[in-house]
C-alpha cells in the first residue's frame, strides 16, 4: 500500500504542469481543491506567530473550537446533550487520533472490530503503539450501517472471546473508508 500511495504522490496531477499525473482516490485529499481552498484560508485566516507552535495545534487556531462547537450543536446534528469545549480535542489528522485513542482505551492483544473493507493505514494506527488486535468484520453484501452489520459484529466479537480476544472498540468510520457510504449518527 505505501509503494502505491508513494507512486501516486510522487507524480500528482497539475492541469498546467503535470497534465498525465495521478489523482489519488486512494488517500483522503482532494488536490483538485486546493487552488479554492488556499484561496480561501488566504482571504479569512490571519496567520499570527501564536500559530506556529503548539499552541496553534493543540487549541487549534484561534475561534476554531468555537465554531466547530457551533458547527456540531446545531442541524443536522442537534445532540442531545450540547457538545461542550472540554469534550472537544483537536490532533493533526485522523492517524494521531486514532493512535491515541486504540493506544488509549486498549491493552495489548485487546480487540478492534472493524468493518472489511478498510482503508489499510487503520491497521498501523491501531498497531504500532496500541498493539490491539485487528478484528476484520467482513460486511459484503451489507450496509455497513445497518443493524444486519450489527449482527456480524457481534458473531465477530463472540468468536474473538471464544478465542480469548478481548474486544475494546468498535470503529465506524463515516463517511466509510474506502466505500465512501454516508451516515450521520442521530440519536432522537
Amino acid at each position: 500500500m505505501m509503494e502505491a500511495i508513494r507512486r501516486a504522490l510522487g507524480s500528482p496531477y497539475d492541469p498546467k504542469t503535470n497534465e498525465k499525473g495521478i489523482i489519488s482516490l486512494g488517500i483522503a485529499e482532494n488536490t483538485p481543491m486546493y487552488p479554492e481552498l488556499s484561496q480561501f484560508l488566504e482571504e479569512n485566516m490571519h496567520i499570527t506567530p501564536n500559530l506556529l507552535g503548539y499552541e496553534g495545534v493543540i487549541h487549534g487556531p484561534p475561534g476554531f473550537k468555537k465554531g466547530v462547537l457551533n458547527f456540531i450543536n446545531a442541524h443536522p446534528f442537534d445532540p442531545v446533550l450540547p457538545v461542550e469545549e472540554k469534550h472537544v480535542y483537536f490532533t493533526a489528522g485522523c492517524t494521531a487520533l486514532l493512535d491515541q485513542v486504540f493506544w488509549t482505551l486498549c491493552d495489548e492483544g485487546d480487540g478492534v472490530l472493524i468493518s472489511m473493507p478498510m482503508y489499510g493505514g487503520f491497521a498501523n494506527d491501531m498497531q504500532v503503539r496500541g498493539k490491539c488486535k485487528l478484528l476484520q468484520v467482513n460486511l459484503k453484501g451489507y450496509d455497513v450501517f445497518s443493524k444486519e452489520a450489527i449482527v456480524r459484529y457481534e458473531e465477530d466479537m463472540l468468536t474473538a472471546a471464544k478465542n480469548g480476544i478481548k474486544t475494546k472498540v468498535l470503529v465506524l468510520c463515516t463517511p466509510h473508508n474506502p466505500l465512501g457510504q454516508y451516515r450521520l449518527f442521530l440519536h432522537r
